[in-house]
């Protein structure tokens, strides 16, 4: 899930909302997903320990997908996807290429049916075009919240370098037990995480303690790592975007 489609328009984890598709899967996160997380998802048993180390749940994840160290060792990747979001009554469609490049390189292609956006930011400057043409170079705030929206390559990153992490008590959900660990990425996002008790991997998170619940599945190896090839934003039941990758290439 690289961010935007290793989440959708690249799972491979950028974000600014996966409703505009610029999400990633794999090392992503979905990226564009977190800009429409903005309310609380209830669930039971709340009760966490700090942990000021990986925890368990992490270290079983990160050996699901193959490994911390193979994971860390990928410089590059480019991810291919197609997704759909809900704007209003309306449901558009999109697809998406993006590219990152450690420590702090992505450029993401975005094509709707009116018109193609471009994103890129070279490690010092964050430029994007409107629908229509114009350029801007985004700076202040605006250039601050894009940085933190795509400087990760996806969700494995974010959970990799994060700052805290809260150990939470299993969690039933509809007949499945979940493993549970609050995340507290570099940049203060907070990520309520659900691993699936069998296979380690993650089945789905909220954000900020946000209602809307981001679902990763279909899991898929490349090069040796698993990487979510399918990233869906769901508003209680209702699903407001999906992404899903269609090619997904490492070290390129």
């Amino acid at each position: 899930a690289l961010q935007q489609a290793v989440g959708g328009e690249h799972q491979i984890h950028a974000v600014e909302g996966l409703g505009e598709g610029d999400v990633g899967v794999g090392f992503s996160v979905a990226v564009r997903f977190f800009a429409s997380l903005e309310r609380s998802y209830f669930l039971l048993y709340i009760s966490f320990t700090l942990c000021s180390q990986t925890p368990p749940v992490i270290s079983y994840y990160l050996e699901a997908l193959g490994g911390k160290s193979k994971l860390m060792a990928v410089r590059s990747a480019k991810v291919n996807s197609a997704g759909r979001f809900v704007s209003g009554i309306d449901t558009i469609k999109y697809t998406s290429q993006i590219f990152f490049q450690r420590p702090d390189k992505v450029h993401l292609k975005t094509k709707y049916t009116h018109g193609t956006k471009v994103k890129v930011f070279d490690g010092t400057d964050f430029w994007e075009n409107a629908l229509y043409g114009d350029i801007n170079r985004l700076e202040g705030d605006e250039l601050r919240m894009m940085l933190e929206r795509y400087f990760n390559f996806g969700i494995e990153d974010l959970i990799v370098n994060a700052k805290h992490y809260h150990q939470k008590r299993d969690t039933l959900v509809v007949h499945v037990e979940y493993s549970r660990c609050l995340v507290i990425t570099m940049n203060g996002w907070e990520l309520d995480c659900y691993f699936d008790p069998r296979s380690h991997l993650l089945s789905h998170y909220t954000f900020n303690n946000g209602f809307n619940t981001i679902r990763r599945s279909d899991y898929k190896r490349f090069d040796g790592l698993l990487f979510a090839t399918q990233i869906s934003g769901v508003d209680g039941e209702v699903l407001t975007s999906i992404v899903k990758v269609s090619d997904l290439a490492l070290d390129v």
